[in-house]
């Protein structure tokens, strides 16, 4: 069984917070792009963080006839 939060803390966001025991996997699907090169994941007392930055925009030139 997990348990289910949500936080919202000043300078982080976090969507779900979850206790689970055991094996498990989870998948996101996010609003914009991102960063898959500069994707870190940490694990610190337990506590796995995973923090994916969004993708620069990219620009491109269309010409105009």
């Amino acid at each position: 069984p997990s348990k289910v939060e949500e936080q919202q803390p000043a300078q982080q966001q976090y969507w779900i917070t979850e206790r689970s025991v055991g094996e498990f996997s989870r998948s996101f699907w996010f609003p914009h792009r991102v960063n898959q090169e500069a994707v870190r994941a940490s694990l610190k007392n337990g506590l796995l963080s995973i923090v994916v930055p969004k993708a620069a925009p990219e620009s491109r030139r269309i010409a105009v006839e």
